[in-house]
């Protein structure tokens, strides 16, 4: 009797071994560390195998919406309002473009989340997370690194609180971006691996502000918190070691290090060193102002009349060129039947011609 209750207890062994030999789930598909938690579950990206993966190229002839209403779980929680333009417009950030959402895609097509992640998974299927796990994973990849909330509230709405329709989509959106957008820096200095003059002083207003840049003409690799932080306590920190060339070379020519490069922080681009001084008149215009192309500053003639056309007597008179809000001397008293070449010799136009050319040496009280 004992020997055959233990080969019963034998074989029952041997089937719960048999059993517990089916193969685990592999999860370092999904985890990055040995043991997640719901804190720190150390998500990894989405593998994102076959099917198109489209760019923003793709989508530009599309009639783009502005929002989308997430409503195909209504019964777990309210309608969620996203805001799909303010993430269209931020795809390349972290250089992944539309394809991070929309990852599995036929060519000419454009799928919604749910045709591929069902609303609710039968089993232990993980091979494609359900609705719910892949509209937080998408979210709160980005979301969770700068605002450090994952409270439930931040994105949904209480049960019973009324369709999207019937809250202010603004309301909706500050509830969603509840940081503070830092001042955008006026000048950042690099430091870079160049040891003779390792510091860059990169006018970043003159870049955003004047030569019309956006923040992914630079930063198409970079994440969020490289830049945002709900405390407000950085700036894009990590700029400071910056040294990819590549991205100044796209619109600036390598030649003289000297042009950019300094021994200490804080000097700015000198246009001395083109060897056109900026005067006073000049001083306030925008680059643009003379340099058509915002981002290729090439030679340009030093000759007023290489911008300004071919002057003569009639430009000095009340409907031409006015000389004394130009250039700070009225020629109307004493001057006005002169041509430019009499003071412009050579109608070399970026030298300030001096009396002393023209006239003896006298002062205003020999003149009385």
């Amino acid at each position: 009797m004992n020997a055959a209750r233990t080969l019963v207890i034998a074989l029952a062994a041997l089937v719960l071994t048999a059993a517990g030999a089916v193969a685990a789930p592999d999860c370092t598909k999904c985890h990055t560390c040995a043991a997640p938690t719901m804190e720190q579950p150390c998500l990894s990206d989405c593998p994102r195998e076959g099917g198109h993966q489209p760019t923003y190229k793709d989508f530009t002839e599309m009639a783009l919406p502005d929002s989308c209403i997430l409503d195909q779980l209504v019964d777990r929680y309210e309608p969620v309002v996203f805001n799909h333009a303010k993430h269209a417009k931020m795809s390349g950030m972290g250089g992944a473009s539309c394809r991070l959402c929309h990852h599995a895609n036929e060519e000419g097509w454009v799928g919604n989340c749910f045709g591929c992640h069902p609303a609710h998974l039968s089993g232990r299927q993980v091979g494609v997370p359900d609705l719910k796990t892949a509209y937080h994973r998408q979210c709160m990849f980005c979301h969770r690194d700068w605002s450090h909330e994952t409270n439930c509230e931040i994105c949904h709405a209480p049960r019973g609180s009324g369709s999207p329709s019937a809250m202010p989509p603004k309301k909706t959106l500050d509830a969603m971006h509840s940081f503070r957008h830092r001042e955008e820096p006026k000048v950042v200095n690099f430091k870079t691996s160049y040891d003779p003059a390792p510091y860059v002083a990169f006018d970043h207003k003159t870049h955003t502000e004047t030569y019309g840049l956006s923040c992914m003409d630079c930063h198409s690799n970079d994440t969020c918190t490289s830049c945002h932080d709900t405390d407000g306590t950085r700036f894009s920190p990590r700029l400071h070691e910056y040294s990819n060339l590549n991205i100044c070379t796209q619109c600036h020519n390598v030649g003289r290090c000297s042009t950019c490069h300094a021994q200490e922080k804080g000097r700015k681009f000198d246009h001395k060193l083109t060897g056109m001084p900026l005067k006073h008149y000049h001083k306030g215009l925008s680059c643009e102002r003379c340099h058509e192309d915002k981002l290729t500053h090439g030679y340009m003639p030093r000759e007023c009349n290489g911008c300004h056309g071919e002057w003569g007597r009639d430009d000095f008179d009340a409907t031409g060129f006015n000389h004394a809000a130009k250039v700070g001397v009225d020629l109307r008293e004493f001057h006005e039947g002169l041509v430019c070449s009499d003071c412009h010799a050579g109608s070399d136009y970026g030298t300030t011609p001096v009396c002393s050319s023209c006239h003896d040496d006298k002062s205003p009280r020999d003149l009385r």
